[in-house]
């Protein structure tokens, strides 16, 4: 026996019904592939990807599909012209990354300093007059 819920269908034996939507979007750098799926086999799940509240108008989800730029999904499972349960929701949205900052001009090799001496601690380091310059 199925009773109505705040969230879906409650099943019996405990559970919801759910439409589902992956992966749960946020912020990416490349494309994203959604799928949409519901606990439903016999359901026909609508969508939009401008983030409006899917209707029997909107597209039925037959396959994974790509986003590359920002969107809201919303889902929802129906049978025949009944909504199923609530609607699911995920946002996407896409950054650029920051191009590398210019670094000055480089040298090829390792760049060091050599400081010889004998020191009880650290503290006559500052005196110590370094080994000439070194490029390896």
């Amino acid at each position: 026996m199925l009773i109505p819920a705040s969230r879906g269908l409650m099943i019996s034996g405990g559970g919801f019904r759910r439409t589902r939507i992956r992966p749960k979007g946020g912020l990416s750098i490349r494309t994203a592939e959604v799928s949409i799926g519901s606990d439903r086999a016999d359901a026909e799940i609508h969508y939009t990807i401008n983030g409006g509240e899917p209707t029997l108008a909107d597209p039925v989800y037959s396959g994974p599909f790509r986003l590359d730029r920002d969107a809201t999904v919303r889902a929802r499972a129906f049978l025949g012209t009944l909504a199923e349960d609530d609607v699911a929701v995920r946002r996407f949205a896409f950054g650029r990354p920051a191009p590398a900052p210019r670094t000055g001009s480089t040298e090829p090799g390792l760049s060091y300093e050599v400081f010889e001496g004998e020191w009880g601690d650290l503290g006559g380091i500052g005196k110590a007059k370094a080994v000439p310059k070194e490029t390896k």
